[in-house]
């Protein structure tokens, strides 16, 4: 059984060590892609440019960066300057525009009946 000294010692221990509050992930690059909405190209000029936080070094051939770096990042970027206006219940959806459908559309008044062989009209 622990005595009330040892508690108080473990408890001297840790609050020497402060408990860390946030833990700093590595992103990689589809996370950074994700979070940001930019792409592969665009990251890595920015990054030359000094604009974007740059990445750590993993490996000789992977790199990660720092979450903490983006979401600052992120949160610099201003917000969008007007609201875009949500649309009215009131409107007509538009047609679907682009490449018609490949399934041939089919008039009722072109629908027949199945055709019979003459053998089967003999037999009725």
């Amino acid at each position: 059984m622990h005595s009330s000294t040892d508690i108080q010692i473990a408890n001297d221990t840790a609050a020497a060590q402060p408990l860390r509050q946030y833990r700093d992930r590595l992103l990689r690059l589809a996370d950074v892609k994700h979070m940001t909405g930019l792409g592969r190209s665009s990251i890595y000029a920015a990054i030359q440019a000094g604009t974007f936080p740059a990445a750590v070094n993993l490996t000789a051939h992977a790199v990660a960066w720092r979450e903490s770096e983006i979401d600052a990042w992120i949160a610099q970027r201003p917000a969008a300057a007007t609201p875009i206006p949500a649309p009215s219940p009131a409107s007509k959806p538009k047609a679907p525009r682009g490449r018609p459908s490949l399934v041939p559309k089919v008039r009722a008044s072109k629908i027949s009946a199945p055709k019979t062989s003459t053998a089967q009209h003999a037999a009725a």
